[in-house]
């Protein structure tokens, strides 16, 4: 498993910033990015919006284990 996460965090630090993290509940429980989604069309009452989980980092392109 790469190490972008905690060198992004590293970095976001200065700012008093850091990135928004997940975990799962099965498995070795590695942290991923979550992928929000957004209505188009936010009065639509009947879309829900979905999280995406990638399994490759969006940072370097190592897969997720």
């Amino acid at each position: 498993m790469c190490d972008c996460i905690q060198e992004i965090n590293k970095s976001l630090r200065e700012q008093g910033l850091q990135l928004h993290l997940g975990f799962r509940l099965t498995g070795n429980i590695p942290s991923f990015i979550p992928i929000a989604t957004e209505k188009i069309d936010p009065k639509d009452r009947k879309i829900k919006t979905v999280t995406l989980l990638g399994a490759y980092c969006p940072i370097c392109g190592d897969a997720i284990k």
